[in-house]
């Protein structure tokens, strides 16, 4: 699933020094007389001396308030997000961390909030579940002691998004009303995140049509304000949707759309959700071919971002697809790749007291014995969607 929150991606500008050239006579100096020139030449360096320590226009500003180190957090959270889009979710945990930390020393209590909502957006992203709730809980004591209504509102969202993903409807849609009412009464703007997580829980509960109503106010937003990470994820879910009514036709289409602005904005994580997705709609429709070449693009991007996870779905879908079209040396390859996925045990996150010494560090691809994958198949064309919708 996509997901993404608001973080403040602007740092404030310093005060610029202010000062006013000086104007020369027209008189030229060999016109004085020699006895005048060294008494006016004093005068002169006198003059000259009061403006530059007395004169109000060149001295520098002084800015009302300091904001290096929450300047410095923003620029970490902005390096968080970006790592978070590539899929590195070790090295946003730690760009977090280090945003956590600038806004702790400084007791800035919005910005502490912003920073565990973010830390909880990548638990999210790796299936802990627990630690994001923690996380998103831990955000919303700050937001309000901060009296933050937007940053609350995020907090209430995310929280309410894992709450979904643990089964724990009703506790997500009193977070969701209560952040909905928020934005009615104007203590807080209209924020397309909630209203797509709003449209995820009508579509769970089989309200597909409230679902499309809420989806297409999100995609509406997030067009107008070029936002194409959070498009693509209104069109995946709007994909989901036509699926889950069986008109896969428009799913295809729509699942075309989400992985178009993912290539627009270069969201690792999502390509390779919508190209799992064009797999299986494929599939649906028993198009098994389409269906090969799409799962097989879902594990090349899930192996280059360490997916475990994902990795292991492509494998077996491709499993069962690469057995209905005969393929059968390859679907025995496809199995014996992920029964050894499997047995490798998953890596830990990086603990959150890495310093950022440590960035620098790679970590080895996830381990396969082949490396097919790597090719398209000889007999099959894969197609290359327009990057432009």
């Amino acid at each position: 699933m996509h997901s993404s929150e608001i973080i403040p991606g602007s740092l404030q500008a310093r005060n610029a020094l202010r000062g006013h050239p000086l104007s020369s006579g027209n008189r030229s100096p060999g016109s004085f007389p020699a006895r005048i020139v060294p008494v006016l030449a004093t005068l002169i360096l006198a003059i000259l001396l009061s403006i530059s320590l007395g004169g109000c226009s060149s001295k520098p500003a002084t800015p009302e308030f300091e904001t290096a180190r929450k300047n410095q957090a923003a620029r970490y959270a902005e390096f968080g997000n970006k790592q978070i889009s590539l899929g590195n979710y070790d090295l946003a945990l730690r760009f977090f961390t280090l945003a956590l930390e600038e806004n702790t020393a400084v007791d800035h209590l919005s910005g502490i909030a912003q920073a565990h909502n973010s830390l909880g957006r990548v638990y999210l992203a790796v299936g802990d579940l627990q630690e994001a709730q923690e996380r998103f809980e831990t955000a919303l004591d700050f937001a309000g002691l901060a009296q933050h209504q937007e940053v609350r509102m995020q907090a209430q969202v995310n929280l309410g998004v894992t709450l979904l993903q643990s089964g724990e409807n009703q506790r997500a849609r009193a977070l969701f009303q209560e952040a909905l009412g928020a934005v009615e009464t104007g203590e807080a703007p209209s924020n397309a995140i909630l209203y797509h997580s709003i449209a995820t829980l009508h579509a769970r509960e089989g309200a597909f049509e409230r679902a499309r109503q809420y989806l297409e106010k999100a995609r509406d937003m997030n067009k107008e304000d070029g936002l194409w990470a959070e498009l693509a994820s209104n069109h995946y879910m709007l994909a989901s949707v036509a699926s889950r009514q069986g008109q896969y036709q428009e799913a295809l289409q729509e699942a075309y759309q989400a992985l178009a602005y993912d290539k627009r904005a270069e969201n690792s994580p999502g390509i390779a959700e919508n190209l799992f997705a064009l797999g299986v709609i494929h599939e649906r429709l028993s198009r098994d071919r389409e269906a090969y070449q799409y799962h097989l693009r879902a594990l090349r991007v899930y192996l280059a971002i360490r997916n475990r996870s994902g990795a292991i779905r492509s494998l077996e879908n491709l499993e069962q697809v690469a057995s209905r079209l005969g393929r059968d040396e390859e679907a025995l390859s496809f199995h014996q790749q992920r029964k050894q996925l499997i047995l490798v045990p998953p890596e830990e996150l990086t603990p959150e007291e890495q310093s950022l010494e440590d960035l620098a560090g790679e970590e080895p691809p996830l381990p396969l014995p082949s490396r097919e994958y790597q090719r398209p198949s000889p007999d099959m064309t894969e197609k290359e969607e327009d990057p432009s919708p």
